[in-house]
């Protein structure tokens, strides 16, 4: 449409719906994320009618023939499509919650809180805001799924657990399991403030750790993930929560998230028309194909990086540039699988997977894929060959099998059984009731160097890792009867979280307390280390105690404190 004479634009609409769509998703906006958007679009679109019909320009009899010149006038496509699109995902973001409502729970309680008593006691993994209690990060994670990765929260392809929160429990929201077979990841998050989000690659973990993760406290996840390196990664739930969250779910966990942080994820802008255009995105590759994600990935990364792809169209998308292949590109991509035996069955006689290796080895399969990983890297060691039987599957040559198992000769793998009396590490934790690190601490301060051994474990399986004398049992023993650690707490002494909960006050006060106290009365001693004891009588594990002197004193200054503020 022409405009007539020297006509003022005045505001800059097309800037204005720039803006409202490119609107980044946080766990702050997502409740109101897309209708927020909505609300403004119509709003603007109604601004933008009426200014121009104060222009000088031809009469218009419809509402849709203003609304269009308008568009045309101002620089503006039509929107009507973006309209539709951003509506559609307020109905998306509705449907999560409704789901998310339907979530039973299992009655047990996942990720358990850890027993930091002591001056440490209340930390979480950001500084105290007491005005926050609640960020929805499962609805964020859902969201991504549906919209990043095409799956639904009430799909078969994904299956969600909610835990419950005990009685003593200091936060108030439930930590929820969210396993995805797809992007074969585990993800434990709360939406509780403060509380660390957790995202498994279930692939580099053995099946008996992941069958325990919701039983571990954040400590004992954060092990894991040092047991097992590139296993895992915890998102924090900052300014880039979304990005970092999209990376951990696509990326490679063995390398650092790296999003970028001058954009984070905004879905109210509608995709480009690929299909349209013929192109492909991962998704719609993997799709078509019937294989997994990562596998089109891997492949198109590979072939990109050779130049064998030729020039692949890219979309911008979380901060990354995201491939569009074209026809000819997904076809060799295709054809790349065919020759890797992906739609072959079956492999060739002799051929082994990893775990079938390790299996005939007697060892676990994360040993031998670590292995194998090694020697990859160095070089030493080739791809193995893809076949299907019946899931696609890396295969190895019987002469691959021979590098790996010099390999594992050279490591050790093949240690002796331990002697007589000789437990591993984990089974002195369990028996002391403490965690790694102070029995590595009392190890350290005793001089005490661990051997390795190779241990039988439940199903015939076996682990090797260092293991404890007889002898060095009963000195680590002996280190801390001397230190209290054995003893169960006096009657009438408190856990430091218990004496939070039963004088009503967090960390900040408390701590603030006890730095009084230290200062003004020089009486007023250390909490004593010991166990506690539970309602059925059983020790529990170390912590530090306040005897009834000192929750009286601790009392009567947080009273002192409370009423100097309220003045």
């Amino acid at each position: 449409m022409e405009r007539l004479g020297s006509i003022d634009h005045g505001k800059d609409f097309a800037s204005s719906v720039e803006e409202i769509i490119n609107q980044p998703l946080t766990v702050e906006n997502v409740d109101t994320y897309a209708e927020d958007a909505l609300d403004k679009l119509i709003q603007l679109v109604d601004e933008m009618v009426q200014a121009y019909k104060h222009q000088l320009t031809i009469w218009l009899d419809s509402s849709a023939e203003s609304e269009n010149a308008a568009f045309a006038y101002y620089g503006v496509e039509e929107i009507g499509g973006l309209l539709d699109h951003i509506a559609d995902k307020a109905e998306q973001l509705m449907a999560i919650d409704t789901a998310i409502g339907q979530i039973e729970s299992t009655g047990n309680v996942f990720v358990p809180p850890d027993d930091r008593s002591g001056p440490d006691a209340g930390m979480s993994e950001t500084p105290h805001r007491e005005w926050i209690t609640r960020q929805p990060r499962l609805k964020i994670l859902l969201f991504i799924l549906a919209n990043e990765f095409g799956i639904e929260p009430s799909g078969e392809a994904l299956q969600i657990r909610r835990g419950e929160v005990g009685t003593v429990m200091m936060r108030q929201e439930p930590y929820h399991e969210v396993t995805i077979p797809p992007l074969e990841r585990t993800v434990l998050i709360c939406d509780a403030y403060g509380n660390g989000t957790f995202v498994f690659d279930t692939t580099r973990l053995p099946e008996e750790e992941r069958a325990k993760l919701t039983a571990y406290t954040k400590t004992q996840l954060m092990e894991v993930m040092a047991q097992y390196p590139g296993c895992g990664a915890m998102v924090r739930c900052d300014d880039y929560f979304v990005p970092h969250l999209v990376g951990a779910l696509a990326d490679d966990l063995r390398q650092p998230v790296e999003m970028g942080r001058q954009r984070q994820g905004n879905y109210l802008s509608p995709r480009r028309m690929i299909e349209a255009m013929g192109g492909l995105t991962i998704n719609g590759l993997a799709d078509k194909l019937g294989v997994k994600y990562r596998v089109i990935a891997t492949i198109a990364t590979r072939l990109e990086r050779d130049g064998c792809l030729g020039e692949v169209a890219k979309r911008d998308w979380c901060g990354k540039q995201k491939p569009v292949f074209t026809r000819e590109q997904a076809e060799l991509i295709e054809e790349v699988l065919k020759q890797k035996g992906m739609f072959n069955l079956p492999p060739p006689e002799g051929y082994l997977t990893l775990k079938a290796l390790a299996n005939v080895l007697g060892v676990s399969d994360m040993t031998i894929a670590k292995i194998a990983r090694s020697l990859k890297e160095d070089g030493i060691l080739s791809e193995g060959s893809w076949h299907r039987s019946p899931q696609v599957r890396e295969f190895f040559s019987p002469e691959q099998q021979a590098v790996i198992i010099e390999k594992a000769h050279d490591r050790g793998l093949f240690a002796p059984p331990p002697p007589e009396g000789c437990i591993m590490v984990s089974a002195a934790m369990k028996r002391f009731g403490v965690c790694r690190k102070t029995i590595k601490n009392a190890m350290h301060s005793l001089g005490l160097q661990p051997s390795i051994y190779r241990f039988s474990c439940q199903k015939g399986r076996v682990k090797i890792c260092e293991g404890l004398s007889r002898e060095q049992v009963e000195a680590i023993s002996d280190y801390f009867l001397k230190r209290g650690y054995m003893r169960p707490a006096p009657e009438g002494y408190l856990a430091t979280s218990d004496l939070m909960n039963a004088l009503h006050c967090g960390s900040p006060a408390f701590q603030k307390a006890i730095k009084v106290l230290n200062e003004v009365d020089p009486d007023f001693g250390e909490p004593l280390a010991c166990r506690g004891r539970r309602a059925n009588g059983v020790n529990s594990s170390i912590g530090y105690f306040y005897s009834p002197e000192q929750q009286a004193k601790i009392a009567e200054t947080l009273k002192k404190i409370r009423q100097g503020a309220a003045r």
